[in-house]
């Protein structure tokens, strides 16, 4: 990647730590002017001030490791014992591999800094009489590399990352919705992390959010630290979804596809990266739900690439159907089919069945739906002479959906004018 002069301001900026900050602007200041080899060793300071600060962060989060390199940091300087400081100096970027910190190319690319370095600084190991003079691509180079490959990031990468990210999501005090489960990943290891990172989270997130012995709130969890995945590393994520998410729907059991259709409707783009047979597997799914899994119709009627499948079920759902099972939420579809199945009674016991089950659902009764309801009693001998109607009209009138003045006028018009209240002044 060819860096400008331009580019260098932005680099300065990609800096976390607030010392190896400085030691970049002064090494951009050296390229500037034309000091290319004290560019070169104001960088290697950078990332060792950097290494340091994130050795320092790590053993503060619980990182045995880090803890270890911290306590020989502190014992090397308490006795001043400059050996030790050389020698960990040597191996900081082998350390920094080791912690997980950088990958082995970017291990490659630092150790030729640090190589480049003492090159720089240190005129014994040139040929007696030779001047070692970088040239500027060199040290553009150097600084690029360790902004990109090291500053810029969260100190924690590798697997305690991963671990630490696990924990954070499974945590009972995690969000639970997408909004605030991005803003909370912003804000740790997530946030400036190497592709390697939020890719693996993805994948042992979708291994484990079919899983049966988790609760409905630890699903709920996963799918908004996966959402939040999909808008910080989009493209590490549909990775990952494309690889995964239709092995983990191939292990489910068509008995149990009904733990899938609310997930497939909020994981985004769960759908898109799915393949050909599990898309006809969960359509057929669908257009066929058994009766104990029709409460999960609602998320389908709002899952667009599967509502027309749903549609065709709701179709065959009957008044048995909707005694048998309980719906959370009845959406427009689900009531429109209730308010139907509750105007074509074909007898007395079905209309006042029927009509205690819009009782219940009164909550989800909405202003077109009382409408609806008060035109078309009038309109079935069965409905309109069942003792449930009287019942259901005052419900209706309780949930004030349509303004009382309207709601009496509506009874009058749909020849109902004997269940009228008369207002008040």
């Amino acid at each position: 990647m060819h860096v400008g002069i331009e580019d260098l301001d932005e680099l300065i900026l990609k800096c976390r730590d607030r010392k190896a900050r400085d030691y970049i602007r002064e090494a951009v200041g050296s390229y500037r002017a034309g000091s290319y080899r004290s560019a070169i060793v104001a960088t290697w300071i950078a990332v060792c001030f950097d290494l340091i600060g994130k050795l320092r962060e790590l053993a503060l989060a619980g990182d045995k490791e880090a803890e270890n390199q911290v306590h020989e940091l502190d014992e090397i300087t308490r006795i001043e014992d400059f050996q030790r400081a050389l020698k960990f100096e040597r191996g900081i970027v082998d350390l920094a591999f080791k912690m997980e910190m950088i990958s082995p190319l970017e291990q490659v690319d630092l150790i030729r800094l640090q190589e480049d370095r003492n090159r720089c600084a240190h005129p014994s190991l040139n040929l007696d009489g030779e001047r070692y003079a970088p040239p500027a691509e060199l040290a553009r180079l150097h600084i690029n590399s360790a902004v990109n490959h090291l500053l810029m990031h969260e100190p924690a990468q590798g697997k305690f990352a991963l671990d630490r990210l696990c924990s954070l999501i499974r945590s009972q005090y995690f969000p639970v919705n997408d909004a605030e489960a991005l803003k909370f990943l912003q804000n740790g290891p997530l946030r400036r992390a190497r592709p390697s990172l939020p890719r693996n989270l993805t994948i042992i997130l979708l291994k484990g959010i079919f899983d049966k012995s988790e609760d409905y709130m630890h699903s709920t969890r996963t799918v908004c630290a996966l959402n939040a995945i999909h808008v910080m590393h989009n493209a590490q994520y549909s990775d990952a979804m494309r690889e995964y998410i239709s092995k983990q729907f191939e292990k489910l059991d068509d008995t149990k596809l009904n733990l899938s259709l609310d997930i497939l409707h909020k994981l985004k783009d769960a759908w898109l990266h799915l393949d050909y047979n599990q898309k006809y597997r969960l359509t057929k799914y669908v257009q066929s739900i058994p009766q104990k899994d029709l409460d999960e119709l609602d998320s389908a009627l709002r899952f667009p690439p599967l509502r027309e499948a749903a549609l065709r079920r709701l179709r065959g759902v009957t008044l048995a159907d909707f005694d048998k099972v309980f719906f959370w939420f009845l959406n427009d579809d689900i009531m429109d089919k209730l308010i139907d199945i509750y105007l074509s009674s074909p007898t007395f016991e079905a209309a006042n069945q029927a009509a205690k089950l819009l009782t219940m659902y009164k909550g989800d009764i909405e202003n077109k739906h009382v409408i609806k309801i008060i035109e078309g009693a009038s309109k079935n001998s069965q409905v309109s002479g069942s003792y449930e109607l009287d019942n259901l009209i005052k419900t209706l009138r309780d949930t004030k959906k349509v303004p009382p003045e309207d709601f009496e006028e509506l009874l009058e018009i749909n020849g109902l004018g004997k269940y009228q209240e008369e207002l008040p002044f």
